[in-house]
């Protein structure tokens, strides 16, 4: 019984986490997977919604009706990074992506990036942003 009631409270804590932080909640609003990732001096929230990956602080920004660098350059078409390229760990199994840090400190996945706003493997990602 004891266990039964830990595993609840676990969920339920766990549960009240997400709804507390907007970085999570905004991120499954737009039917996406929140993971968080350690950058160099930073662990930071990314979002993957569909294939793609973008900076969950972003999405919050954009639900704030502010704009993020790299959601600016993803919606303009822009195919190259015009930050630094960061490779981080995405997965346990040590699966690995680059992204793109714009100046302003956000982030998009440089796959994402490189096939363009008009690839159907960021239709997802369009839909979320409304695009």
């Amino acid at each position: 019984m004891k266990s039964l009631t830990t595993v609840f409270l676990l969920f339920f804590s766990m549960n009240l986490m997400a709804i507390s932080n907007p970085q999570i909640r905004i991120c499954h609003q737009k039917n996406g997977e929140f993971l968080s990732v350690d950058l160099a001096t930073d662990q930071v929230g990314l979002c993957k919604i569909g294939n793609s990956y973008v900076g969950a602080l972003d999405l919050v920004y954009l639900a704030q009706n502010q704009t993020s660098e790299s959601l600016i350059s993803y919606a303009q078409r822009e195919k190259k990074c015009k930050g630094n390229e960061v490779q981080v760990v995405i997965s346990e199994d040590v699966n690995f992506k680059t992204l793109c840090q714009h100046s302003d400190g956000s982030l998009i996945d440089l796959d994402t990036l490189n096939s363009g706003r008009d690839s159907v493997q960021n239709s997802a990602l369009n839909m979320a942003l409304g695009l």
